[in-house]
């Protein structure tokens, strides 16, 4: 199967790459050339590295399936046939839609709209939304299949590692009035938007109704998601602070602490779900209306303006049929095989 992707300017496609790649490593994959879109890009980058090892001269081919980013910035109608053509982008952010030339070239050849996560509701031009296959899918298999620890009230403590990233200044967005003075509210913003960090309220609800927890927040050398950025935007952050923790000791510490929090990120949804699934957490949410091709089948949903504490002590005695239920999340992953993914995805088109 030949598939090409016209790739535009956002930085984050090695995701649909190796998406495609892990859900069907047979498929002839061409990509446009990375000059079109960046300027002298490092290709030692991980990001620029997977789009390197792609064919590129697709010029004169029939492709099977075309992907093409809206952003992309040149008119390559009538360089290559196709049997099905799509747009996608891989931006975290619901509402992305950067119209480049392409998208005025193609839309009327566009049969949907693929993205990781996408909104419930229907698009206005016409195109359906699907999801497009993402490395964790086959990547947490194994997760998925291990053998863990029985859930007891032991280990029934909610567990939380993360960076600090938040709704607003780029990301997300936050529908709730605006509130000023709590640790996880910034309105004295550089870009003026108004920032929101669930993650900062997740914890500080957890130290306020006295619940243990595990995990926290690492801070980071980027700007934005460094400690001093974050106590002048937020306040007093620092005591959240926890040092990195690599995958494996991601997954024993999730495996002996098994309410697992999914709080936003720069959207409403992160790839922490994913690693939850596998791990059989009993998983906590934050608000979403988001699909994908493979979620959660129970969780816990806590709104915005609900205590995590509150919620989590009113949930407490449902813990047990909980965990149980979980495993049905578990089973979503662990009975995922390539050929799986890619006809789930192809079967959305």
């Amino acid at each position: 199967m030949k598939v090409l992707l016209l790739i535009g300017k956002d930085v984050h496609n090695y995701r649909i790459i190796n998406g495609l790649l892990m859900a069907n490593p047979n498929i002839e994959l061409f990509t446009s050339d990375i000059s079109d879109t960046h300027d002298s890009p490092d290709l030692s980058n991980p990001k620029f590295n997977l789009w390197n090892r792609c064919k590129t001269d697709y010029q004169g081919n029939h492709f099977d399936l075309v992907l093409v980013d809206p952003s992309y910035p040149k008119d390559r109608r009538g360089s290559f046939t196709f049997d099905r053509l799509g747009f996608f982008d891989c931006e975290d952010d619901p509402d992305h839609l950067d119209k480049g030339e392409a998208y005025h070239v193609f839309k009327d050849d566009a049969m949907f709209y693929a993205k990781m996560d996408y909104p419930l509701q229907p698009r206005g031009d016409g195109m359906k939304y699907i999801g497009f296959p993402i490395e964790p899918y086959i990547g947490l298999v194994q997760v998925a299949n291990a053998e863990l620890p029985e859930f007891t009230h032991m280990n029934a403590i909610p567990f939380f590692h993360g960076s600090p990233t938040f709704l607003g200044g780029g990301g997300g967005y936050y529908k709730d009035p605006e509130i000023s003075g709590d640790i996880y509210f910034a309105n004295n913003t550089p870009d003026g938007k108004y920032w929101y960090n669930q993650r900062f309220q997740w914890l500080q609800s957890l130290q306020n109704n006295n619940i243990p927890y595990e995990g926290g927040i690492v801070f980071m050398e980027a700007e934005c998601l460094s400690l001093e950025y974050q106590t002048k935007h937020f306040g007093n952050v620092g005591k959240f602070a926890r040092n990195y923790i690599d995958r494996n000791t991601f997954f024993n510490k999730a495996a002996n602490n098994r309410i697992g929090l999914n709080p936003a990120g720069n959207d409403r949804n992160s790839w922490r779900l994913y690693d939850l699934m596998a791990i059989g957490s009993i998983i906590v949410t934050g608000e979403t209306d988001m699909r994908s091709m493979y979620a959660p089948k129970e969780f816990i949903k806590v709104k915005d303006n609900e205590d995590l504490g509150t919620v989590l002590r009113n949930t407490q005695p449902d813990y047990k049929e909980m965990a149980k239920a979980s495993k049905a999340n578990r089973e979503v992953l662990a009975n995922l095989t390539p050929e799986k993914v890619w006809k789930d995805f192809m079967d959305q088109i």
